[in-house]
């Protein structure tokens, strides 16, 4: 932006925003510019009077703005100013020092907020501090934008035609990575996501081909889009939840109802209600078993049972490629193997499993892909604390 006078915002070959570098960040026309250009707060927004209200006050919007509007960090200090506006009292959950500035994540009450702030004045994890708009923050908050269902999903391509398919506004431990792999007769997709916002509709991916949907397991970040699939596979064991799938059984109940779905979103869809929370019968129209080959015409993938996570728990691994899609079996993050239907046993096992195949790249359910080394640490480090605690 140093080097421009006008800037253009482009996504999927469609100009989202252009204008001077100044009001492509400071007001950015849609949430994707808002993003992209920088870190940014999302508020959801009631627009009435010329006013943006949001959960730290109101904000002055033009006519025919959105319903949302963007905080740049840089806006926000702990520090009262001249003319400053107090939102309330700010708790710290995550602290990065970047040299010349601290970056700050936390909450003002339900609300996830971004700063930057001199590192001296940074506070620690789990202390609390008074929070302040500054001065011309309610003009420099940032444009308001809007929010569509095509801003939920976002594709990454990666090697070995497999496209990543994401709800980018999840956080990375309850956002589910759902892998597209492409063949020459069909393609197949691993898991389904959250399934609050359509998925098909809002992924042409999705639409392009003939298609069939691999279940890796079926718990509810996982399968909530199942229903938009004609045809759904699955190992038996999780065939009855697809078919059902009750909250307690999806482990919806088990972590996303109540308040308790608060951590799961940066921000959440637009009208999302726990209580309301859409998970549609999709009942398996053909089973899979352990060692089954699934061929897409060019390429084909071996069905790996690994239980642990859930009873029937599956992964996926092309021996041409060197592919491993593992799923919530082994990933580079938090393992949940203490939720309802997990077993530690059937977890170690699976787990050796693994280590006795040799990819060159893995796809987990959740956090980042990574290689062999990775797999082997990960792999090895969960051994050892499983067998530590018994």
């Amino acid at each position: 932006m140093a080097i421009a006078d006008l800037v253009v915002v482009m996504r999927a070959g469609r100009v989202e925003d252009a204008g001077p570098p100044e009001r492509v960040y400071a007001r950015p026309r849609t949430r994707f510019v808002a993003t992209s250009m920088g870190d940014s707060t999302i508020l959801e927004a009631r627009i009435l009077d010329g006013f943006a209200e949001t959960a730290l006050g109101r904000s002055p919007v033009a006519a025919g703005s959105g319903t949302a509007i963007a905080i740049r960090p840089e806006v926000l200090s702990l520090a009262p100013e001249p003319g400053s506006t107090p939102v309330g009292r700010m708790r710290v959950e995550e602290r990065v020092f970047q040299g010349s500035f601290a970056r700050l994540a936390g909450r003002v009450g339900a609300t996830r907020l971004l700063l930057k702030v001199p590192p001296d004045a940074a506070r620690w994890p789990g202390s609390e501090a008074p929070l302040f708009l500054r001065p011309g923050g309610d003009r420099r908050a940032g444009g308001v934008v809007t929010i569509t269902e095509r801003d939920w999903y976002e594709t990454i391509p990666f090697a070995d035609g497999i496209t990543l398919v994401h709800e980018s506004w999840m956080t990375p431990f309850d956002r589910c990575k759902c892998w597209h792999v492409r063949g020459r007769d069909r393609d197949l997709p691993v898991d389904a996501g959250l399934g609050f916002v359509p998925l098909r509709r809002n992924v042409p991916l999705l639409c392009e081909r003939p298609i069939v949907l691999l279940s890796s397991h079926a718990h509810f970040d996982d399968i909530g889009s199942a229903a938009e699939f004609e045809e759904r596979l699955v190992l038996p064991a999780e065939a009855a939840v697809l078919e059902r799938p009750e909250p307690a059984a999806t482990l919806f109940e088990h972590y996303a109802s109540g308040e308790r779905d608060d951590a799961m979103f940066f921000e959440p869809p637009v009208g999302w209600d726990p209580c309301s929370y859409p998970l549609a019968p999709a009942p398996a129209t053909g089973l899979v078993v352990d060692g089954q080959p699934i061929d897409l015409g060019d390429r084909v993938f071996r069905v790996i049972h690994t239980p642990g996570h859930s009873p029937g728990h599956l992964a996926l691994f092309e021996e041409r490629t060197g592919v491993l899609i593992a799923q919530d079996i082994l990933y580079d993050g938090p393992l949940v193997t203490d939720c309802p239907g997990a077993d530690l046993s059937a977890y170690r096992a699976s787990a050796r499993r693994l280590l006795e195949l040799a990819p060159r790249i893995v796809h987990g359910g959740h956090f980042a892909s990574f290689g062999p080394t990775r797999l082997r640490q990960l792999a090895h480090a969960f051994l050892a604390a499983a067998e530590a605690g018994g």
